[in-house]
């Protein structure tokens, strides 16, 4: 079950992003997923621009969006035979920027 829900703060979403944007560096599919789940967050309820306590950001919602797709096919491809998937990781990270 994800640490993260909807009760979830802007800065506790941040924070699972950025620790586990490591996953696939780690090899880990448990990040994978914390990961997924943040950036859905944030896709969710992203704006391009905001500010907070004079501090701005900005989010990039295509390359977010392309982040998420390259974590599902990661959790999909390590699914194992019985569950439908290969048991084995092939990953192209050609697309990731």
């Amino acid at each position: 079950m994800s640490d993260l829900s909807s009760a979830s703060t802007r800065d506790e979403v941040d924070d699972a992003y950025d620790d586990n944007a490591s996953w696939f560096e780690d090899a880990s599919v448990a990040k994978a997923r914390a990961f997924h789940t943040a950036v859905t967050i944030l896709l969710r309820r992203s704006t391009t621009f905001a500010s907070k306590g004079g501090a701005s950001f900005s989010y990039n919602v295509e390359q977010l969006s392309k982040q998420q797709a390259l974590a599902a096919e990661y959790i999909a491809a390590s699914k194992p035979v019985a569950e439908g998937g290969t048991g084995m990781i092939y990953h192209d990270v050609s697309k990731a920027h």
